[in-house]
């Protein structure tokens, strides 16, 4: 027999995908000559591609005894122990084949898969790097190391082997989907949705595709074209339960209610145990007024997840406590269990506090507070003296020359009416009665103005962020600034005449929005200092609000607030109606006429009414209620407790 011959012939079998054929070949070598090397590792392989590893990984092993200096055996080898998933032998087998050949690009990337399975990642980070270093068009490293980075959360580096990647391939849908998975983690809205529209165009039925170009959609805030998107996707896979509870976030979002619960309904009836569309119809039947439907979708979760702690609390919202209920024992048991996460623990306190406010048992209930808002404090990076700062700097920059040039600029719709105060001074009570007016839509808390303002650089220096950028915009920026934060506010508000925006913080830009939107109206709201910042105290809020969870820190913003929304009164003259809580409260019907009139509306019963509405509201269940008392002065069952935030607000704390 011609060995050299038959290995040629084995070879040609492999390479056809003829690995039996290769076998036998290899068998018939070894039948006389039991020690040959080649036809041991030939045979090796052709054993691994017809799915025999014991056999394949035996041939190699007796392979390397007579010649342990082959790297490519060693590499096998390891290929072979990954499938067997001996993933410490093929470890060894990898660095083996790399001693003998350092530049071995194909076992520095097994290598790395490995260790990528070990939970090695950073290492296997590494190792795909000395693969793409040695062979710099190496595809499959590449693709590796983008998909590894983007679990790490190093977008900018798997963008840069995703692109590297598409420079060598021919276009890839899987590739540019990751791709657009990675621009989507940078905020690079505009090119993920280009890199997913590419993908889409070369995979056109893959639902998947659209559901991810969905996302990019909405994160960046354009929710007509992320329903569009959502809307390909379910065309695609119309019995997928998830593509409708998307498009139930969606439809959320815009302010669409009825539409929004027909989508979370029609996702329930594919998947009957789909939790987080239960909890977010449920939260949305909470927001609605829909209380008792709110609860049986609570019940449902916990009958799936019965150690659901953020379920069970939301919950405890409908509840009225009584001295020995077991809701708290049930809450004090969470808090005794090990596991539980500091921000369930947070909650936990939080609603023990309100169960004993609820009591009347006040110093039990401020004890709460406090361990809740501790939590949170200390999970926060937050410098209040940057916040104060900023205050008196937006003050310094709108002084009454910067007002007085710019008169004539900005888009000259009256659509908008901004309601902004501290949170917690009645601005969803304010917001409320004026929304139920039927020339109203109410907008709720926009991020927008934020988001946008927090974008815009000036021209000369971008370093420079609001409000230091605001002398150098023109009056094409600011026309730029208000028209879009009018488009903004239009999104699922149908034709309307006027367009609440209730974020609170927005009292930042007053000055912006005087020379943006000269025709906005806005409506400031005041509440009572100590009221104010102890019920913001009481409150965990959803989003962070760095100032909210300490009592001086509170006090200390509380006073800066208060000196800018004095320089706005000076400078913006009339341009600015307060509207006071207590006095809200105590004659409503006044109190509505003048806040009807400020913007231009004509008078109408429902505002009277507001807590009928069935609009959305997510800040206050309380407007669901006719207007009470109760809380103008809660506060003092405190008042011996809260001297940190009235040393913190000086002249502005009650004197007695």
């Amino acid at each position: 027999m011609k060995v050299a011959g038959a290995l040629k012939d084995a070879m040609t079998f492999l390479q056809k995908g003829q690995p039996d054929q290769a076998l036998a070949i290899c068998w018939d070598i070894l039948k006389d000559q039991p020690d040959y090397v080649e036809a041991l590792n030939l045979g090796g392989i052709a054993s691994f591609q017809t799915g025999d590893l014991g056999q394949a990984s035996a041939m190699l092993r007796k392979s390397l005894e007579h010649n342990s200096r082959d790297a490519e055996v060693f590499y096998n080898l390891g290929l072979i122990d990954v499938s067997r998933e001996k993933l410490n032998e093929a470890a060894d087998a990898f660095e083996a084949a790399i001693r003998i050949d350092p530049h071995h690009a194909g076992a520095y990337n097994n290598l790395a898969n490995v260790r990528r399975e070990q939970g090695q990642l950073d290492e296997a980070v590494d190792f795909y790097r000395q693969a793409i270093k040695y062979r710099p068009d190496y595809h499959l490293a590449l693709e590796n190391l983008g998909n590894l980075l983007l679990k790490l959360n190093q977008p900018e580096e798997a963008r840069d082997a995703f692109v590297r990647l598409l420079e060598i391939i021919p276009p890839n849908a899987a590739i540019l989907s990751n791709l657009g998975e990675a621009l989507k983690s940078m905020e690079q809205f505009e090119d993920a949705a280009t890199a997913l529209g590419e993908a889409i165009s070369l995979s056109p039925d893959t639902p998947d595709l659209h559901l991810e170009l969905s996302m990019v959609f909405m994160e960046a805030g354009q929710l007509i074209n992320a329903q569009a998107a959502c809307k390909s996707a379910i065309r695609q896979a119309p019995d997928r339960a998830g593509l409708y509870f998307h498009h139930g976030n969606i439809l959320y979002r815009l302010g669409y209610a009825e539409e929004s619960e027909a989508a979370f309904l029609h996702a329930l009836k594919i998947k009957p145990d789909f939790i987080e569309c239960l909890k977010n119809l449920g939260n949305l039947y909470k927001e609605l007024g829909s209380f008792d439907e709110a609860k049986a979708c609570f019940r449902q979760v916990l009958d799936i997840e019965p150690d659901d702690i953020r379920i069970f609390l939301s919950l405890l919202d409908f509840k009225t406590m009584t001295g020995d209920d077991h809701n708290i024992r049930a809450m004090q048991g969470f808090l005794e269990k090990t596991g539980v996460s500091q921000t369930d623990r947070q909650s936990l306190y939080f609603n023990l506090a309100k169960s004993f406010d609820g009591l009347g048992d006040y110093d039990a209930a401020f004890e709460n507070f406090q361990k809740g808002n501790a939590i949170k404090r200390g999970l926060l990076d937050y410098d209040i003296g940057a916040d104060i700062a900023k205050m008196k700097q937006t003050a310094k920059v709108f002084s009454p020359d910067l007002l007085s040039q710019n008169t004539d600029g900005g888009d000259q719709s009256d659509i908008p009416i901004f309601i902004v105060g501290m949170p917690r001074s009645g601005t969803t009570l304010v917001e409320q009665i004026i929304a139920t007016h039927p020339f109203v839509h109410g907008g709720g808390e926009s991020e927008h103005l934020n988001e946008l303002v927090s974008k815009i650089r000036s021209n000369k220096d971008k370093d420079r962020q609001y409000p230091d950028w605001v002398n150098d915009v023109d009056a094409k920026g600011l026309y730029d600034i208000g028209n879009a934060h009018v488009e903004a506010l239009r999104l699922g508000a149908g034709e309307t005449q006027r367009i609440t925006d209730k974020m609170p913080g927005n009292f930042l830009y007053l000055g912006l929005i005087r020379l943006a939107l000269p025709n906005a109206k806005i409506i400031h709201c005041i509440r009572d200092p100590m009221a104010t910042c102890f019920s913001c105290y009481q409150k965990e809020f959803a989003s962070p609000l760095g100032f909210s969870w300490d009592l001086a820190e509170l006090g200390e913003y509380y006073q800066a607030y208060y000196e800018l929304m004095a320089h706005w009164r000076d400078v913006l003259d009339d341009w600015i109606l307060d509207v006071r809580y207590e006095q809200l409260v105590a004659n409503q019907k006044d109190e509505t006429q003048r806040l009807l009139d400020f913007c231009g509306l004509p008078w109408d019963d429902a505002c009277l009414s507001f807590y009928k509405s069935k609009r959305l509201v997510k800040t206050s269940p309380q407007v669901r209620q006719p207007i009470y008392n109760n809380a103008v002065a809660h506060w003092r069952n405190y008042h011996k407790l809260l001297s940190p935030l009235s040393d913190a607000l000086g002249s502005l704390a009650p004197k007695s």
